[in-house]
């Protein structure tokens, strides 16, 4: 999976349950992606039933608030690990309810951003530009004016052929 799919998986769970736990979707909603941790920022509309309370009793409103981001949050760590397959180590959520914004983080038990392809898209991309560069070079004059150049890409091939190795645990 790449990373822009991996980043489509969880907003479609993030909108799944919130339609399932405040029977609405969100407005609008934004995922980035970093290390062993995804940030969700939403734009939602305020659960109806509390609009009319948060105005008269905020306190009593803020303990619903809780309770209903305290379900939300079981909710997406079940769905993460049975979907996506992520052991999920914490999810923190909050919401303000005057802005009708919501934030979340997600911390997972491994990195995510070496596990969707986008290394090897641009690796493949600085080759190719590379390539492009290089094609017109004469390979005699680059071995007879150049022979260390040589040498150094040997090196620099030889380190990653074993980073490759070790990365794959053979």
């Amino acid at each position: 999976m790449l990373m822009g799919e991996f980043k489509q998986e969880i907003l479609r769970i993030n909108n799944k349950v919130n339609m399932e736990v405040f029977k609405q979707g969100v407005l609008t909603q934004r995922v980035d992606v970093m290390h062993n941790r995804a940030v969700i920022v939403a734009r939602n509309r305020r659960v109806s039933l509390l609009s009319l309370p948060y105005e008269m009793d905020k306190a009593s409103t803020e303990v619903m608030d809780r309770t209903l981001i305290n379900i939300f949050k079981q909710r997406f760590i079940q769905l993460m690990q049975e979907e996506l397959g992520l052991t999920v180590i914490a999810h923190l959520k909050d919401y303000d309810p005057a802005l009708e914004i919501s934030a979340s983080v997600t911390f997972f038990d491994r990195q995510v951003e070496r596990i969707h392809g986008s290394q090897e898209i641009g690796t493949y991309f600085i080759y190719l530009f590379l390539f492009v560069i290089g094609a017109p070079a004469s390979i005699v004059t680059v071995v007879t004016e150049a022979p260390l150049l040589l040498v150094l890409t040997a090196i620099m091939e030889t380190a990653q052929a074993a980073r490759r190795r070790s990365a794959s645990g053979a």
